[in-house]
């Protein structure tokens, strides 16, 4: 299954009425609507929780980010999972059904340190039922310096990260290199999509181009349609 990154966000009005009909407007609301539903449950980064989905059921975590970083949150099992992201003001961050391993879901996305994010669980259809593991942890991110290689090695239909920090305004340049069919994907600090490339620089190599700004960091994925070895660095044009 081709993986792509798509950049939405959906904002959704999130009312909870009780008998006196008034609205919860707390600083944090995803922590304390998360707190109050039967099924919220903390979800420390590092760790794993076990569960059981029903049929229609819908589960809630809360997790709250030590550092800044990118944050996996994924399940794990034979129970078809899928998984949506919300921000403190319960706006739709990310959601995911059977990626990058079926049935799995899985979300990856960049968070700042200090902010809790709600994590909605439900089944593929209202059918769907069965046990499961859920896991939160940062995705290992490497740093790349200007005009500085970095030789790793990928398997197929795989994805690595690597930041970059802009010492001043330019064109920044990364390219691939190596025998192995590899592409690139760009992003900003917030994991916004910002530009792709696949055999730009010759199949099977990739060059991508794109305006930096002093100060600010980006984030590199490299991902291939094969396992083997690949050479990927940046230039500051």
């Amino acid at each position: 299954m081709y993986k792509k990154f798509s950049c939405l966000l959906v904002i959704l009005l999130f009312i909870i009425s009780c008998n006196s009909k008034e609205v919860i407007t707390t600083p944090d609301l995803a922590k304390d609507i998360a707190l109050n539903l039967p099924d919220g449950i903390q979800l420390r980064i590092g760790s794993t929780i076990p569960g059981s989905l029903t049929q229609g059921g819908e589960y809630w975590h809360i997790v709250t980010a030590e550092q800044n970083g990118l944050l996996v949150v994924r399940t794990l099992g034979d129970t078809d999972t899928i998984l949506t992201a919300y921000d403190s003001e319960m706006n739709i961050l990310s959601t995911n059904d059977d990626g990058p391993d079926e049935p799995n879901a899985s979300i990856i996305m960049s968070v700042k340190k200090g902010i809790t994010y709600l994590y909605k669980l439900t089944g593929f259809d209202e059918t769907a039922a069965g046990s499961y593991d859920i896991t939160a942890y940062y995705y290992p991110v490497i740093q790349l310096r200007d005009g500085v290689s970095h030789n790793g090695r990928i398997s197929d239909w795989d994805y690595q990260f690597f930041s970059y920090t802009a010492d001043r305004n330019g064109t920044l340049v990364v390219e691939t290199e190596g025998p192995t069919d590899t592409y690139l994907y760009f992003f900003d600090e917030d994991l916004v999509c910002l530009g792709y490339n696949d055999d730009g620089a010759g199949v099977p190599n990739d060059r991508l181009f794109y305006n930096v700004e002093s100060k600010k960091t980006y984030y590199i994925e490299v991902g291939a349609y094969e396992f083997g070895p690949y050479t990927v660095f940046a230039r500051l044009e």
